[in-house]
């Protein structure tokens, strides 16, 4: 069912390789990968800070074998270093050349966070606040956490969400190359250089999360011809009204099949399904199926949504589904019906009976609410199956009537939903 398409969605359409990928003044939005991030960073430092005084015996074996490593090599690691310093000052010319007051931003407070959280960190491991030496170059014997590498991090990692795709994974390799060739300078030491690269991750994803950050912000002309490569034109293309964490969601028109709704999966798409089911797994027994990659939640939801329909349930019709070179997934269904609108004369028994004809089929949704259904031409559908599973479970099934309940009792009142 899956296509593979030539034309990237996730970037703008220009020719060559554009070093920014969001539009300037784009929207800004907080990410659950943001926020993943700076919890797991966080965690991670909390632990490095602990291993890194005293110097364990794994460590103290690490710089024996750094130290053994011949001088007339440290041209090479200067030079890893200096790649890092000049990726920073390609960022920061280019920022300021296009006049991305944005990214010019986000530098600003991720350096302000990693200077400030690097220096507490110092603090409390060493008992005493670092030399501008040891914050620069680590001083005569090293520095744990070594302040500017933290800092020429943080400048990476919070412009990243801004650099188009190739250049983001270019900015990562730079960054753990420098980290490695810091340790074989003995500018800090292995857990020290792990350390400050978690700081300056953390301070951006502080920065991202209290900001909101830009994913390189979907182009609808992007999706309009992705979708004419699938085999399917459409015109008036626009952003949905209401968006969805990790999904990008549009309406459009097609000369042949109507209204289409459009779904093209993000980035955050897969950490958002993973706390779901993280969530999911806390209250229900057995195993949950771990998170997907984007293709397979497009293939996941057409699929379930094609099978309740060959089962006579009221779904949308898939239109196409289809994956792009660069990684973005989109899925198209027919018109998905005006939203329900609370009041004395609709028809909730036909909701009941869409909801029964899921578990009849061993499908639960998990995840019903109001926006779970539409009218189209008098007839209710179930609108989104993102969230569907195949299970037999009790539990979940009578979760799912618990969430029509309350659908039902908000459309008619608790009197007649019950």
């Amino acid at each position: 069912m899956s296509e593979q398409v030539a034309q990237p969605i996730w970037r703008p359409l220009a020719d060559g390789l554009p070093f920014f990928a969001a539009l300037s003044n784009g929207k800004r939005l907080r990410s659950v990968s943001d926020l993943l991030t700076l919890l797991v960073t966080l965690l991670l430092a909390g632990l490095f800070a602990g291993l890194s005084v005293p110097t364990s015996g794994f460590e103290q074996a690490l710089v024996n074998l750094i130290g053994a490593i011949p001088s007339f090599l440290d041209v090479l690691w200067r030079l890893g270093v200096a790649c890092l310093l000049l990726w920073v000052v390609v960022i920061l010319v280019s920022s300021t050349v296009r006049v991305r007051v944005e990214v010019l931003v986000d530098i600003a407070a991720a350096l302000v966070v990693a200077v400030g959280v690097a220096l507490a960190f110092s603090r409390q491991i060493n008992g005493v606040w670092p030399s501008f030496s040891q914050a620069a170059s680590g001083g005569s014997a090293g520095s744990v956490p070594l302040i500017s590498l933290a800092c020429a991090v943080a400048v990476s990692s919070a412009a990243s969400p801004h650099l188009s795709l190739p250049f983001r994974h270019f900015g990562r390799w730079v960054v753990l190359a420098a980290m490695l060739c810091v340790v074989l300078l003995e500018s800090s030491t292995p857990f020290g250089a792990l350390l400050s690269l978690l700081l300056g991750v953390a301070a951006a994803a502080a920065v991202h999360l209290g900001l909101g950050s830009s994913m390189g912000g979907p182009n609808l002309t992007g999706v309009g011809v992705a979708l004419a490569q699938l085999g399917l034109e459409v015109d008036h293309l626009v952003e949905a009204p209401r968006q969805s964490s990790g999904v990008f969601l549009a309406d459009a028109m097609s000369p042949t099949r109507g209204a289409v709704h459009i779904k093209v999966y993000g980035r955050d798409a897969r950490d958002t399904q993973l706390l779901s089911r993280l969530w999911r797994a806390i209250w229900y027994r057995g195993a949950t199926r771990p998170a997907m990659t984007r293709e397979q939640q497009v293939e996941h939801e057409g699929f379930v949504t094609m099978l309740a329909a060959s089962r006579g349930i009221a779904v949308p019709q898939v239109l196409v589904a289809g994956m792009t070179d660069s990684g973005d997934a989109l899925l198209a269904v027919a018109q998905r019906g005006i939203p329900l609108e609370p009041g004395p004369t609709v028809a909730v028994e036909k909701i009941w009976q869409i909801v029964r004809s899921l578990h009849q089929i061993d499908l639960v949704h998990g995840a019903l609410n109001l926006d779970s259904f539409a009218v189209v031409d008098q007839e209710f559908l179930l609108t989104d199956l993102s969230t569907v599973t195949s299970t037999t479970s009790r539990d979940q099934q009578l979760t799912d009537l618990a969430q029509t309940m309350v659908v039902t009792a908000i459309l008619v009142g608790i009197e007649r939903a019950t």
